[in-house]
């Protein structure tokens, strides 16, 4: 590659990186219980996988709550400026009283411009470990209760696959009052005693995670009873993560969840990581795919070293450049720029 056109290469990548910071604008849909099953909704921002994000690359904003907000219809939970063009991960969390996740979403987005991104949440998705046996190794999210693609939203039904609604009608289960929005089946069922933590009665008459001791024959759990609940982790989800909780003796509630454990069973590589080739060629390497497999070994610059298909050495790759004529891979990772003349060298 001559000096010009590298020169003009370096010009256009420099340009194209300085476009304006987009804002972000964070909405919620959710069927948990505001200001009952769910006090505060975090959201958080990063520019690569949470799971290799240190804590100084996520932007974090929370949101507190109340009973009389409507999550099915949707609440705006964040506004986030300056936020860089290109690929982001965006992380939903409701958190209970005690500051436990109650439900989790992460959404895999390329920002092109300024975006008002709508995370769904629903109780169907709270036991659905993703992926599940029969789903593709990418298919990491939970939307209304099936493991999608974790680029599925609102904005890009194409990757949330088929939806399961079309009227009220067709979201069938025990709920108060079900409701299809976008397609999504909403369980809009409200609380059984007419108040949540944030209805303004006393603590001992109202629901919610704070309620006194409830009435025989209203316990949601048996006195000494855990409950289980898991999540995928790592490169894919290839691992799991666990958190417990338990059923507290004097009110016959469930109590805060634990802190997930340590991910375990986790493989594979992490998207877009690289790492050298297997033949040790100097001007290549190979990438983690979508899929957490590592690629094929390429140029990390403009040709590699060792011809495909032969062990070497270093320097035997080359191209015709004419009849009769060949250029070899310099050490510099770059075409020579001279042309020899060769014979039966297939050019």
């Amino acid at each position: 590659m001559g000096a010009d056109l590298r020169a003009v290469l370096s010009v256009l990548l420099l340009a194209s990186a300085c476009g304006d910071p987009a804002e972000l604008t964070v909405d919620v849909r959710t069927d948990f219980r505001p200001g009952v099953e769910f006090r505060v909704v975090t959201t958080e921002l990063s520019r690569v996988p949470f799971d290799r994000a240190a804590s100084s690359d996520i932007r974090s904003a929370d949101a507190d709550v109340t009973a009389a907000q409507d999550f099915v219809t949707g609440q705006r939970v964040a506004e986030l400026d300056t936020v860089e063009l290109g690929r982001s991960y965006v992380r939903v969390t409701l958190h209970d009283l005690g500051g436990a996740a109650v439900a989790r979403r992460v959404v895999d987005l390329k920002l092109e411009e300024s975006f008002a991104l709508t995370v769904v949440l629903t109780k169907n998705c709270r036991d659905r470990t993703c992926p599940g046996t029969d789903d593709p190794a990418g298919f990491t999210a939970c939307h209304d209760g099936r493991c999608v693609d974790p680029r599925c939203t609102t904005s890009s039904p194409e990757h949330c696959g088929e939806p399961s609604c079309t009227t009220d009608a067709d979201c069938a289960g025990g709920c108060a009052e079900a409701q299809c929005i976008d397609g999504v089946c909403f369980c809009d069922a409200p609380a059984a005693d007419g108040g949540g933590v944030d209805s303004g009665g006393p603590a001992d008459a109202g629901g919610g995670l704070d309620a006194g001791a409830p009435d025989a024959g209203s316990c949601e759990c048996t006195p000494g009873e855990t409950d289980t609940d898991s999540q995928p982790c790592g490169n894919c989800g290839s691992g799991t993560e666990t958190r417990t909780r338990s059923c507290d003796a004097a009110t016959c509630r469930w109590g805060a969840w634990s802190d997930f454990s340590v991910c375990s069973g986790a493989s594979g590589c992490a998207p877009g990581a690289t790492m050298g080739c297997d033949n040790g060629d100097s001007c290549g390497h190979r990438v983690c795919q979508s899929d957490c497999g590592w690629g094929d070994c390429e140029p990390t610059d403009e040709c590699l070293r060792i011809r495909p298909g032969t062990s070497g050495p270093e320097g035997n790759n080359f191209r015709c450049c004419g009849s009769g004529e060949w250029q070899f891979c310099l050490s510099s990772c770059y075409w020579s720029t001279a042309c020899e003349a060769c014979s039966g060298c297939g050019c």
